[in-house]
Parts: structure tokens; sequence; C-alpha cells
């Protein structure tokens, strides 16, 4: 064609192709046939276009061992893809979910998606797209501006978060959960020998047991087919079963209101709650004792650090601070929650925040040793009930009232200033017989006239340095 157009070029002659004759040749056979074609008026409304909309999920989150996100698309027909994206790179929470949003769309994009709705778990996400919260962090800004700028390329684009339901499972499956359960009465038990004796009156075939039972006997009151034990301090105490008593000491030891105390700080609180144990320090020490977080956070014996500088002849020097004894008090109470939260987080380095409220609810329902009284109580004129009293009912819950108990709250509330003010009298007390049994030990020394003492300086801001 080219050759011909340049020989023919000579001449003023210009060479044009001829077009397609399909289209010439329909035209020409629907204007010979226009006659014979029937057209129908009757036609049928044109169905609507099929929806278009397609729906996306995603979820990131980071880790101890590292991060990475998951992405789940599913199309108009149902069909759903599923993507799985590991982050290379240190990222947060939200940083992680802004990374599997922005995945997504870049794939719906690249598959020509005009139509998306998005779901996601993060509040934050969602608020800042649509400027319900304002995004204050540098890298939360960068992030909401690539979405909307992927998000123009969409002709419906909306973004929406799941409503998730959250469930703590405590133990696995195949293991007995000890604490959600109510815990069922044993058949034969320490109680059984009493029981029978206050039902029935029967006594053990041995003397020296027989003999022990009756003096037992009119310390201990049968209600309901439920045993209590008359205390001198307060309601009476409900008896517990071997079983029952694993799963009471768990609960105050590792549970919701716990802070991983001793056996001794158990036993008491176990009591306080309105439980009794024939054998209870030694029935806590044995259950502490199985305890994996306290054997993993327990302090060493003697001081390893001080032994440590000895050897490689460093020399420590400590501070002294004004205030000694309420310094110590500040340490003991910091010591317990920091201990608290190391041993509910176990292994886990992450998570501390949350699991400061339990460290402190359990601080504020557990005793202290010089008043006997709990931090909730001094509020309220009243204590707390923990998930344990629910399981195995006390002489106070079988007891309660609901018709009666808002007045009775009201009463107490206005009661709490005389438990308050001997409170104060019992902690002056101890403070006094802790400083007798302290002075014991100093030797008095008077100064009289011309005695050479040690001047105490005074800095600029007032405050004095020995």
């Amino acid at each position: 064609m080219a050759k011909w157009a340049i020989e023919l070029g000579e001449h003023e002659i210009s060479f044009s192709p001829r077009s397609a004759v399909k289209g010439q040749v329909l035209a020409d056979y629907l204007a010979e046939t226009a006659g014979d074609i029937e057209v129908s008026h009757d036609s049928k409304e044109i169905p609507p276009p099929p929806e278009q909309l397609w729906e996306m999920h995603t979820d990131g989150a980071c880790g101890p061992e590292g991060a990475g996100a998951g992405i789940v698309l599913k199309s108009p027909e149902g069909v759903e893809y599923t993507f799985a994206l590991r982050f290379s790179f240190p990222v947060t929470n939200n940083e992680a979910e802004y990374e599997a949003l922005l995945s997504g769309m870049r794939v719906e994009k690249y598959l020509d998606v005009k139509e998306l709705s998005i779901y996601v778990d993060s509040q934050l996400v969602t608020n800042q797209f649509n400027e319900i919260f304002e995004a204050h962090d540098e890298s939360m800004q960068k992030y909401l501006k690539l979405v909307q700028e992927l998000a123009v390329d969409f002709d419906l684009f909306q973004i929406t978060q799941k409503e998730i339901w959250v469930e703590e499972v405590k133990v696995k499956s195949i293991e007995e959960d000890s604490v959600s359960a109510a815990v069922e009465e044993e058949e034969q038990s320490w109680m059984t020998p009493i029981i029978e004796f206050l039902t029935k009156g029967t006594l053990p075939i041995d003397s020296s047991e027989a003999r022990k039972i009756k003096m037992k006997a009119p310390m201990y009151l049968l209600e309901n087919g439920i045993l209590y034990r008359k205390s001198f301090l307060g309601p009476h105490l409900r008896c517990l079963n071997p079983t029952q008593t694993e799963s009471i000491i768990r609960e105050v030891h590792e549970g919701m209101c716990a802070l991983h105390l001793g056996h001794k700080i158990v036993a008491s609180k176990i009591m306080w709650l309105g439980y009794y144990l024939p054998l209870m320090y030694r029935d806590a020490a044995e259950v502490i004792r199985k305890c994996q977080w306290c054997q993993l956070h327990a302090p060493f014996k003697g001081n390893p650090f001080s032994d440590w500088c000895q050897e490689l002849n460093i020399k420590q020097t400590f501070t002294s601070v004004a205030h000694p004894q309420a310094n110590g008090q500040c340490q003991v109470t910091n010591r317990d929650i920091v201990l608290g939260i190391k041993a509910r987080l176990g292994l886990c380095r992450r998570g501390c925040i949350d699991e400061l409220h339990n460290v402190f609810w359990a601080h504020r329902t557990t005793p202290k040793g010089a008043t006997n009284e709990t931090p909730f109580s001094l509020v309220y004129e009243s204590e707390a009930i923990i998930p344990a009293e629910i399981n195995v009912p006390t002489m106070r819950i079988a007891s309660f009232d609901e018709s009666s108990d808002s007045e009775e709250m009201r009463e107490n509330i206005n009661l709490v200033e005389e438990r308050r003010e001997m409170v104060s009298i019992k902690e002056e007390i101890n403070k006094q017989r802790i400083a007798s049994y302290y002075n014991k030990r100093v030797q008095p020394l008077s100064f009289h006239l011309d005695d050479l003492v040690w001047q105490k300086k005074r800095s600029k801001q007032g405050r004095g340095y020995g």
C-alpha cells in the first residue's frame, strides 16, 4: 500500500483505503426490510443493573512477636477473598489498623470496585474518618489523609465500626473451671461428724473422737442444710469442704479481686469474707505454693545485688529521706501494686494499664493489718462482694433482702463517720505500740551546757540536710 501511494503521488492521485463494509451492509439490509419488521410496543422494563456493592472487613494488631493484619473481601455475589499481612516494621495498634485499611483499599481499587462498604473494629479509625474524632498525632494525620485520597476514587465509600462481643476465658476448656461454676457440697468431709451429731445425735465409735465432737458442736450452727461456725467478731462463718476450699483460696489469691498475696493475708481475708476452714493457714500455703506466677516473681533471698557489688569492690551509698516512716508506707503500697501487676500479667510484658484497675480494686478490698478494715468499707460503710461469695454463698448473701437493702445502705453511709473515728484510734494505738517497741532499744542521751553537737545545715529552700 505504501509503495502504491508513492508511485501514484507523482500523478497527483491520492490513494484512500476502503472502510469496512459490515456497518454499511447492515444499514442497507435494515432499509430494504423496514416494512417487514414488526415493532412490539409491549416491551418489558429493562431490569436494573446487578448490585455492585463490595464489603471489606479489616483488623490489625501488634504484639511482642510482631504485627500483622487480616483482610476479608466479599463480592456482590457472596464470594469471599481472604488476605493476611505481616508487617516487617514496628507499628502501634492504631497504625496496624490503618495499614490494614489502606492495603484493602488498594486491592479494591485494583479490582476496579466503585462501591465499597468497610467494617473495622477500631473506634479511632472510624471516628477520625467520619470527622467525629480529631487526629492530633502526626502519623495519624498522614494515615487519615491517605485514606481520604483513596476514598475519592470510589463512587460509594463508607466506614463502619464492627460490633464485637468480648468474653474473657479464665481457664482452658479441657480443665475444670473451679471459679465460674458453683461448687457443690461433698458427701463426706470433716463436717460430716458434726452435722450428724447436730441432726441425729450420732457420735463416732472412737471415744476420743466422740469427746472432740461434743466439745466442738456448740460452736457450730446448722441452717438450711449448711453448716456455720459461730463467730465472736461478726456474722457466722460458712464452713467449707476441701473442694470449696481450693476454689475460694484461688479466687482470693489470683482472682478478679486479688493481689497474689501471702498465705497469712489470704487466710485472714477468707475469714473476713465469712468462710471458715479448720486448717486455714496450711491449706492456703499449699495452694499458693503451686501458683506459677508467684514462684516466677518471688523476691530473692538476701540481696544478690549487694553481694555482686562487694565482689567487684563497688561501694553502695544510700540516701536518707526527710520522712522515713511515711516513705516506708508508700514503698510498701507501691511494692504490693507492682508485684500484683507482675503476677497478673505472668510472662506477658504488655497490658499493665488493663490490669491496674483490678490491682487497685484488690487493694481497696483487702483488710489492712493495722486497722483490720478495708478502704472500701471506710467509704461506703459496707463490704464489696467478690465472685467467690456468689458461687459459695456466705451468711450475708443467704440473708440478703433486696427490698430493705437500699435503705440499710443509706443508713450505713450516715454512720460511716463513727467507723472512721474508730479506725483512727486503732491506727494511733498501733503507732504507739510500734514506737514503744523500738524505743526499748534506744539508749537515752541528755545534753548539758557546753556539750559539742552537730549543727544541722539548711539550704536556701529551707530543706534540711544532715
